[in-house]
């Protein structure tokens, strides 16, 4: 039946080219294929076609059309193809089909990487900005309507004119009127990285401010005959994109009209100079130059996103800044010129360009955003309804989806295509163009073609690799978009990818180490079974939560983690492997934190026993991060909960996300330092004598006094020094029976003048707790009294305020144990037992594990080093130990 359609159909179609003879092998396309029928085929419409079946199941037939069959074939093996559409078949043909058919689909493959990498970029960068915003709601500072100026920064029109030009500047010159020399002046200068004197700079800023305080917040613009008009999108302080554009396009001029789309500032090092071409340009030519307001041009993005730190680094020092620190008054100049652009432009009554996007109410009218007071900071929250169409116009962005939701930035909204095919009905727009987005190509038209967005810097933040464009519009309102990529990235598209990637990462990076705490906890109460490792699966819903990401972390997981032979995630080694690096002083102070945990332990358990069941709460044998918590929490320590996943970090050495009982008791013990010639240094024991030492310093730990009245105490002829009987005595006076040959090697041990009496000094620095994974610190001098000289005066600080902290919450806790004490009292014999086989047990347990140094001497802590200082730290009473031993 197929062979006789088939012959029919070839004799109807006249004299058939021999290509299309029936049993030919052909090309269609890429694809291989043989001839069963040529001929008309009504069904699927009017000239003559090929009857084909595929090698493959790549068709759309058995031979079928309608209820007609014109040949047979396997179902999806056959299709009709119009004749222009076969080629004959030839294997050099085939190849290079082939070849072309490959590279086809590997350019549309690296486009939809580029395209999802590029989109994971964007979301990181609105959630970045998101962040800022909240931080900058959290720091409290109130902008007010006007534009709160700084103090002191405040500067008239003569000072300006009178600041001097010395002969050490020899950047360019600025003169009035302004002319077209002038500013070519300053593009030369400008592309030999030279800063413009702050005089010019103030000059400039002042005059353009009070130009465009006179220019409405819609402004009209017609083309004229004769001029092009040039639309430029976001520059971002990326001065060689506004270098390109105006060598490839030509500079301002009356027949070569701009406006500037805002967010010519902050991300990159040269948004002074961006705004002082397009300011100058503006000044120069008012009809031809127009600036639109972007969300950077603002006090709260400015202050965090890079150009207030750039005005401040580039004009409080050196020639260019006039001999003063003119920084503070050249930002608050911009931020009142900022407040002065217009927020939108409509050119040629039907193209709206505005920066973000458009807005969350239906029914806005052009006339309505006429009448937005712009004279301010741009609202961040929606105080107004006319608040609203401020931050829209400045914020927003399109989504694919109908309607309006919040934005993921912070502020503004996502709108789609209903939206703006409302607003261009009602105002009579024809296309929008918005720019605030990086999009892979410079430039995306979305919404049915109506909305444009346009992005001006290439390759942004050398990260996207991505194209600039901008358009160009002619009075007849034909316009072309022209793309770039401006001079020095010359990367093939492959390694651009790449660097986009590792960009994204490196956001994600930052993102899971600040969220480390919240990460573990949601991970360990995820693992029930207590394995210490999540499914893939599970590993990427837990940074979608945490994170509050809805990024594809499945195909990231390789980037980020490692995954185990069995195919689940070890989330503690996740966790662990990145670390924001800290300088060796704050991993020592990390080392006296569990020092202090240790310390505190000492002194309300008996032995490391009794101590692991403080944090093992369930009896399991394991102590899981909740019950760590918990238990140090108990300790009244005053760590943060970053501080607290660190220290669990710390401490699980295997990171099963567990503390077994070896891990616990394998970090702690109490050891004997020796202080000669002003340097402390730890005394090499042999196992026996440091078992001893172990009592001795749990003992003392546990004692409770300060250290000065511990020697007071100890020193009963008031001499000022220890003798060895003295010494003797009061170790017994702690409910410790040591034989006088002991008592007296103690003592020598601790005597390192060996004069036979035992000085403060000597003493304050014998005995403290250590953690014995910690790396051996660097011996440090210390002056009379034992305090010492941090190397680090900002870690100084922080443990000052710590240790304050913990003074006040000794203080508070004094009370308690004093009463505690006396009910003990009147329990004849309890307390004394208690007392004496709780502190031999501890130190005994503690002095078996002998093989470590802590942090106290590296870090140098006024009374952090001495064994009195680590006594008073130890106990509820005086568990910061700065103050006595700092004080002596």
């Amino acid at each position: 039946m197929g062979a006789g359609a088939s012959a029919g159909g070839a004799g109807g179609a006249g004299a058939a080219d021999a290509s299309y003879a029936l049993g030919h092998k052909v090309l269609v396309g890429s694809k291989e294929a043989i001839v069963r029928y040529v001929g008309a085929v009504p069904e699927v419409g009017e000239g003559i076609f090929v009857g084909v079946e595929f090698t493959k199941p790549t068709g759309t037939s058995n031979g079928t059309a309608g209820s007609k069959r014109y040949f047979t074939c396997r179902e999806k093996y056959g299709a009709f193809v119009p004749k222009d559409a076969v080629a004959p078949f030839s294997e050099e043909s085939a190849a290079a089909t082939k070849v072309q058919a490959g590279v086809r689909s590997k350019l549309a493959k690296d486009k939809v990487d580029r395209d999802a990498t590029l989109a994971m970029y964007n979301m990181l960068d609105n959630h970045e900005e998101q962040k800022n915003l909240e931080r900058r709601s959290k720091l409290g500072r109130k902008l007010s309507i006007g534009g709160e100026e700084i103090p002191g920064s405040e500067i008239g029109d003569g000072e300006v004119d009178g600041i001097e030009v010395s002969t050490e500047y020899d950047g360019p010159h600025v003169t009035w009127d302004l002319s077209s020399d002038v500013m070519e002046g300053l593009l030369t200068a400008f592309k030999s990285d030279q800063l413009l004197h702050a005089k010019y700079v103030l000059q400039i800023l002042t005059k353009f401010n009070e130009h465009m305080r006179t220019l409405p917040t819609v402004v009209q613009v017609h083309v004229q005959e004769g001029c092009r008009f040039t639309v430029v999108g976001d520059t971002h302080g990326q001065l060689a994109d506004v270098l390109h554009i105006f060598e490839i396009n030509g500079v301002p001029s009356p027949f070569n009209q701009y406006l500037f789309n805002g967010d010519f500032v902050d991300r990159g090092d040269y948004g002074v100079e961006i705004a002082m071409l397009i300011f100058g340009y503006k000044l120069l030519y008012p009809e031809a130059v127009h600036i639109n307001r972007g969300n950077h041009e603002c006090r709260s993005q400015t202050q965090v996103q890079g150009f207030m730190m750039e005005v401040l680094d580039k004009y409080n020092a050196g020639a260019a800044a006039g001999g003063k620190n003119r920084g503070n008054q050249i930002y608050d100049l911009f931020q009142k010129c900022f407040d002065s652009l217009p927020l939108c432009t409509v050119l040629q009554d039907h193209v709206f360009v505005v920066h973000g996007g458009l807005f969350e109410r239906r029914g806005i009218r052009v006339s309505h955003l006429e009448a937005v007071n712009r004279f301010r900071e741009i609202p961040l929250t929606r105080g107004t309804f006319e608040d609203g169409l401020f931050q829209d116009m400045m914020w927003s962005d399109p989504q694919d989806a109908r309607g309006v939701r919040p934005s993921s930035r912070g502020a503004g909204h996502f709108f789609g295509q209903d939206v703006t095919q409302a607003f261009c009905k009602a105002n009579d727009i024809h296309l929008v163009i918005r720019s605030h987005e990086c999009v892979p190509d410079g430039f995306e038209f979305t919404h049915g073609s109506q909305l444009l967005t346009l992005f001006s810097a290439s390759d942004y933040c050398g990260d996207t690799g991505n194209m600039g464009a901008f358009v160009v519009f002619k009075s007849d309102m034909k316009a072309n978009i022209e793309q770039f990529m401006a001079a020095g990235v010359e990367e093939e598209s492959p390694t651009r990818l790449a660097r986009t990637h590792k960009a994204v990462i490196a956001k994600l990076v930052d993102l899971i180490c600040g969220a480390k705490p919240d990460l573990y906890w949601y991970f360990t109460h995820l693992d029930r079974m207590h394995s210490g490792c999540v499914s893939r699966v599970e590993w990427a819903d837990a940074l979608k939560t945490v994170l509050h990401l809805d990024l594809p972390f499945m195909r990231l997981v390789n980037d980020l983690a490692t995954v185990e032979p069995d195919g689940t995630i070890n989330y503690a080694r996740f966790l662990e492997r990145y670390k924001i690096e800290m300088p060796a002083t704050e991993e020592q102070y990390l080392e006296a934190v569990v020092e202090k945990v240790y310390e505190k332990l000492v002194v309300v358990c008996a032995d490391l026993e009794e101590a692991y069941k403080l944090f093992d709460v369930n009896e399991d044998g394991t102590v899981e991060y909740k019950e760590f918590v918990t238990a140090l929490k108990k300790l009244d320590l005053g760590l943060t909960e970053q501080q607290l996943y660190n220290l669990m970090g710390h401490i699980d050495t295997d990171k099963d996300s567990h503390i077994n009982f070896a891990e616990f008791a394998s970090r702690f013990e109490v050891v004997l330092q020796r202080m000669s010639g002003g340097t402390v240094t730890e005394v090499p024991l042999s196992p026996e004598m440091n078992a001893k030492v172990g009592k001795v310093g749990a003992a003392l730990f546990r004692s409770g006094a300060k250290a000065k009245e511990v020697f007071k105490n100890l020193d009963t002829d008031g001499s000022g020094t220890l003798s060895y009987a003295e010494f003797q005595e009061g170790l017994k006076g702690l409910g410790l029976e040591f034989s006088p040959a002991d008592a007296k090697s103690i003592a020598e041990v601790i005597d390192t003048d060996k004069d036979g009496e035992i000085a403060w000094a000597e003493f304050i620095a014998a005995f403290r707790a250590k953690d014995r994974s910690a790396v051996p610190p660097t011996p440090k001098r210390v002056g009379a009294g034992g305090a010492g000289g941090p190397a680090d005066e900002e870690l100084k600080e922080e443990l000052e305020v710590a240790r304050e902290r913990i003074r006040e919450l000794e203080d508070e806790l004094a009370a308690a144990k004093a009463a505690a004490a006396a009910k003990e009292r009147r329990s004849p014999g309890k307390g004394g037992a208690g007392a004496g086989g709780g502190a031999g047990g501890f130190g005994g347990a503690s002095g078996a594990s002998s093989d470590v140094v802590g942090a106290g001497a590296a870090l140098s802590m006024p009374g952090g080093i001495g064994y009195m200082a680590r006594q008073a730290a130890a106990s509820p009473e005086r568990g910061g130990g700065g103050g006595s031993g700092g004080g002596g």
